[in-house]
């Protein structure tokens, strides 16, 4: 990703340079790119991104800054020009030898990402060998190396592309395409390339938080990654809604300035209130409440420091102690597996060469380790993620990042089953969507958490009319339109949708822009719901059929009435009152002519209430 954010304001004397510049503008720029690759001056900016299960830096991106007095707004404009001045393929290799140089110099943990356009790696001139070379003189590992490959550009040299990439991931370079979702060729650069890792371009991501649209469609496309075996990077991160968010989805990576700005002295660890700030998202937007706390299991834990002749009595003296949790303090950092150290010690010289040694030596480094507050899904999620050759059946629990306990996979298993079926019992069978008793419980819930959010009764009116004249199939095909037109604007990973049965179904919003959700709800609804009648119907505004007394009689075209409870601050001893007062609301709003939203407060509902 290009960061177009990183660099200072131009002075006045800045000169910007159009692409259809006279010529002699042109071999200027030239001439003041060759100067900045000869005197160095181009710096190099680092910015981090976390691995979402360890919360630890995994690695940085290396974004280029040329300095502000060079003429050249950005990074961007730069390679630009380099490109309309035959200079791309010098440049690109200089910042990728500079971000090598830089990267080991200051001695970063984890991986290193730099960028490669098409344009340069598939350039007839570009030498492999001197980037293998320079890798090997700074003395960064192969494995070490992620090359971006932006999709917005292409080469004009595909054969040669392909050569050089399947080269390098021979050797262990792995390859991230850059910038998905920006241009137009992701999908056919991804079946070609198949790289191991995709990146999420910024604006699918802004406010995936609140835009039900943006969310399905990255579910999507993290879903599509996971079955081609890629890992996701969520670039552009803001805020911690959003990472939750993201998180929830099953991206592996975020980056963006929630964790770290680009800077030529980068972050080596992630802020601890920033994590805070993740873990408190979790438990309030978390919709499996508590589930992974009923898993803990106390063990028995020792310290980083332990010895390993220490940790083999332990196993020794208790036979049924399969693991044991490794902490630095409180929070844990690897486990210590029986069988590892039982064939160690069945090696020959393993026990004397090894049992004066740490722990630290011999645990596992990367075992599963998930907080109480995260759902079931991401657990479940980070199990089946595993290696099958490091996969174990025991996974450590953490309370707000200290350790808790030990949890077992037949165990979850049990509880994710008992789940699925719990729920699938309590969905409505023609929408699929969640009933009576899954309402009942997020409202008791979100009512316990005493944040803000909006209750909103949807019910349709005159849709009896529909089943008698046409018969229960229409009406079934309205009552489907009418649930996606809700799907579509309620955020899965936000609020509630329900249907309670009939014509009725019930939204819990947390979108703090829901009142523009249910002004489009009744918009769509209104716009589509003609083509459910016969024309001369149409024609005619109504369709006749027997009331509920058996009296013939004209029923205007099915409108949708929309009764909203916004409560905010408010304090609600219970969800009775709240039943009550939605009914009161969803009374008043279906005296209204027409498809309509009526909103009230709590404060305006103090008054008799009409049940209904």
């Amino acid at each position: 990703m290009r960061d177009k954010t990183l660099l200072p304001a131009h002075s006045a004397e800045t000169r910007f340079i159009p692409h259809s510049a006279p010529p002699r503008q042109m071999a200027d720029a030239a001439t003041r790119i060759d100067q900045l690759i000869a005197r160095r001056r181009i710096a190099i900016a680092f910015q981090p991104f976390i691995d979402v299960m360890s919360h630890v830096i995994h690695g940085y991106e290396a974004l280029g800054r040329p300095p502000v007095d060079a003429g050249f707004s950005d990074i961007s404009e730069l390679l630009s020009i380099a490109s309309a001045t035959d200079r791309r393929l010098q440049l690109e290799c200089h910042l990728v030898a500079r971000a090598i140089d830089r990267f080991m110099t200051l001695d970063l943990p984890g991986r290193l990402f730099v960028n490669l356009s098409p344009e340069c790696l598939g350039h007839p001139d570009f030498s492999v060998d001197n980037l293998l070379a320079c890798l090997q003189t700074q003395g960064l590992a192969y494995t070490r190396l992620v090359v971006e490959l932006t999709e917005q550009h292409y080469s004009n040299f595909p054969h040669v592309l392909q050569a050089n990439l399947d080269r390098l991931r021979k050797l262990g370079i792995s390859l991230a395409l850059d910038d998905f979702a920006a241009g137009y060729n992701g999908m056919l650069h991804w079946m070609d390339q198949q790289p191991e890792i995709v990146k999420i371009d910024r604006k699918m991501l802004s406010d995936i938080d609140k835009l039900p649209k943006k969310y399905r469609f990255v579910r999507s496309v993290v879903h599509l990654a996971k079955e081609s075996g890629a890992h996701v990077i969520a670039e552009g991160i803001e805020t911690p809604s959003e990472a939750g968010v993201l998180t929830e989805l099953g991206v592996d990576f975020l980056q963006g300035y929630l964790f770290g700005k680009p800077a030529t002295e980068p972050l080596r660890n992630i802020e601890p209130e920033i994590l805070g700030h993740l873990v408190s998202y979790r438990q309030a937007q978390r919709t499996q409440q508590g589930l992974i706390r009923t898993l803990i299991q106390p063990a028995r834990s020792v310290q980083h420091t332990t010895r390993l002749d220490t940790v083999m009595d332990l196993f020794l003296s208790s036979p049924e102690l399969r693991a044991l949790p490794v902490l630095d303090g409180e929070s844990p950092v690897g486990i210590a597996w029986r069988h590892d150290l039982m064939n160690l010690y069945a090696s020959p010289y393993g026990r004397p060469l090894n049992e004066r040694r740490s722990i630290s030596r011999l645990m596992d480094r990367r075992p599963v380790i998930v907080d109480e507050s995260e759902s079931l899904t991401v657990l479940s999620r980070r199990l089946s993620e595993r290696d099958h050759r490091s996969f174990h059946d025991v996974f450590i629990i953490t309370r707000g990042r200290a350790y808790a306990g030990i949890g077992q996979l037949i165990d979850l298993l049990r509880l994710y089953t008992t789940q699925q079926v719990r729920q699938a019992q309590h969905l409505n069978p023609l929408s699929g969507l969640p009933g009576n008793v899954p309402l009942n419980e997020t409202l008791e819930s979100w009512l316990a958490e005493r944040q803000p959010f909006a209750l909103v009764y949807v019910d349709l009116d005159h849709f009896k009319a529909i089943n008698d004249h046409y018969g229960y199939q229409r009406g079934d095909q309205v009552l489907l339109m009418l649930s996606q037109i809700l799907k579509d604007h309620t955020h899965p990973a936000r609020d509630f949708l329900g249907h309670i049965g009939g014509d009725d179904f019930v939204i819990l919003y947390r979108t703090t822009d829901w009142r523009a959700y249910c002004d489009e709800i009744i918009r769509q609804f209104d716009a589509r719901i003609p083509a459910f009648y016969d024309p001369e119907d149409q024609q005619r505004g109504s369709i006749g059929t027997a009331d509920r007394d058996g009296n013939p009689r004209q029923y205007p075209i099915c409108s949708v009435t929309l009764a909203a409870l916004n409560l905010g601050d408010d304090q609600v001893p219970n969800s009775h009152l709240l039943t009550e007062q939605i009914s009161a609301i969803k009374s008043r709003a279906k005296q209204r002519q027409g498809s309509n939203l009526l909103v009230e407060t709590l404060h305006d509902c103090r008054r008799p209430v009409t049940r209904i």
